[in-house]
């Protein structure tokens, strides 16, 4: 009996001696497993937060005069972040406006002095052409009144040949009678008939020139009545007045553009860039006193918290993401956070994936890249390009 209770207690230590190492590496197999299901569990894929990313420049050649914030500092949008002098040292622009000034004023005091001159000469003009114009009317009147006294002249005239004429046709009745009484000769007889000829024929003259005259009458009696009834312009004084006064008011507005080109000029010897958006300074590019460029960066301003996260999920797993389906985005560290998102947007194409997701440096990795937009990110606190996790919820 004793050595049978011998045999079974050397039996019970062998086995316990052999199983002891088999459940530890069980144990150990068991734990290494559960670690790596636990880890593909929490993260499927990986992801870079991004922000908006602004680089500072000037849009013209000059010199840095003033930086107002330095690196990594903080700026508000609108915000003055540089001062550039975008002026050419050896630039002459200021005193060619200036020098234009002048000339302007010169001649807006050439053409004040114009005025009473002006005046002056345009209101003796009208009296003259007014004295000139009471003239002619007068021209014209005189001549309607000497066609009428030359019309009455005429017409007693004719009217006193005309007597005439009778009484020598009587004269020559009578001188008829006697010569055919041979009382007196008749040479007499013809010399009465010859005068009675003449009178007659300068009554016909006479009427022929009465009749003319009563035409000139008439004409003249029309050209008096259109003298007076045409609207005879005379200079206006004022009008020509507000002629120089408008050259005056041109030249004006000239020097009122000199004015402000001069003030362009000026604003050009600091011109203040303005933040365009709320970040952090994260690059400083320029020295104060150095040479900026159009195409030559300043600075570069990076939003302060991210607004957005760019995954990329295996292109053999591409089919399983879709937008508008909830994922976790998970904060890797010491401190795990994560907060529920939806898929905003997906890429069109295989894309390689940053060299900070890949996990080896030397073996590039491509992935369907897909965007991920919360508001709420900034409950996670992440830094812009930052390395998050994204997995199913």
């Amino acid at each position: 009996m004793a050595r049978r209770n011998s045999k079974s207690h050397e039996f019970s230590s062998s086995m316990t001696h052999h199983i002891g190492p088999v459940v530890v590496w069980l144990v150990a197999v068991i734990c290494v497993v559960a670690l790596f299901y636990q880890r593909s569990q929490r993260i499927e894929v990986l992801g870079l937060t991004r922000g908006r990313v602004h680089v500072v420049a000037s849009a013209a050649a000059g010199r840095l005069i003033r930086m107002a914030a330095g690196l990594f500092e903080p700026v508000q949008q609108g915000q003055v972040v540089a001062v550039v002098d975008t002026l050419p040292d050896n630039d002459y622009a200021r005193a060619l406006i200036q020098e234009r000034q002048e000339t302007i004023k010169a001649q807006m005091k050439h053409l004040a002095a114009q005025l009473l001159p002006t005046q002056e000469r345009l209101s003796a003009q009208a009296v003259n052409q007014e004295t000139s114009r009471a003239a002619d009317a007068r021209r014209f009147a005189i001549d309607v009144e000497n066609a009428r006294l030359r019309i009455l002249e005429l017409r007693t005239r004719i009217e006193t040949d005309r007597i005439t004429a009778r009484a020598l046709n009587a004269e020559i009745e009578i001188t008829r009678e006697l010569v055919d009484q041979d009382v007196i000769d008749a040479s007499e007889l013809q010399r009465v008939q010859l005068e009675q000829d003449g009178l007659r024929a300068m009554i016909r003259e006479n009427e022929l020139l009465l009749a003319q005259t009563q035409a000139n009458q008439a004409q003249a009696t029309e050209r008096l009545n259109q003298f007076s009834l045409a609207d005879v312009q005379t200079p206006s004084v004022e009008n020509a007045l507000e002629v120089i006064r408008r050259e005056i008011e041109v030249h004006d507005k000239r020097l009122h553009e000199l004015l402000v080109e001069l003030s362009a000029i000026e604003s050009r010897k600091a011109v203040k860039i303005h933040a365009p958006f709320d970040g952090i300074i994260s690059q400083v590019h320029g020295t104060v006193g150095g040479v900026v460029d159009v195409n030559q960066p300043i600075l570069t301003i990076t939003q302060d918290r991210p607004s957005e996260v760019v995954a990329y999920i295996n292109e053999t797993l591409a089919d399983e993401i879709e937008v508008g389906m909830e994922v976790q985005v998970v904060k890797m560290g010491v401190e795990v956070k994560m907060i529920l998102c939806e898929v905003s947007s997906i890429g069109p194409r295989i894309e390689q994936l940053p060299q900070q997701l890949w996990r080896s440096p030397t073996l590039p990795q491509w992935g369907l890249p897909f965007l991920i937009k919360s508001d709420s990110l900034d409950l996670l606190d992440l830094a812009v390009g930052e390395k998050v996790g994204v997995r199913r919820p």
